[in-house]
């Protein structure tokens, strides 16, 4: 009798299965913005002088 309860004590437990993950973010679905434009501008006029 005491073996058969040491023996259920020391099993494993059940493996937990991972949740489905989220959906992503709506910022993230959007087009990235445009970064190059206004750094253009400042190196072209900057270029000028």
């Amino acid at each position: 009798m005491m073996l058969l309860l040491a023996s259920a004590g020391c099993s494993s437990p059940p493996a937990a299965t991972a949740p489905p993950r989220p959906a992503p973010s709506a910022w993230l679905m959007q087009p990235a913005p445009d970064l190059l434009t206004p750094l253009n501008g400042i190196i072209s006029l900057s270029e000028k002088e």
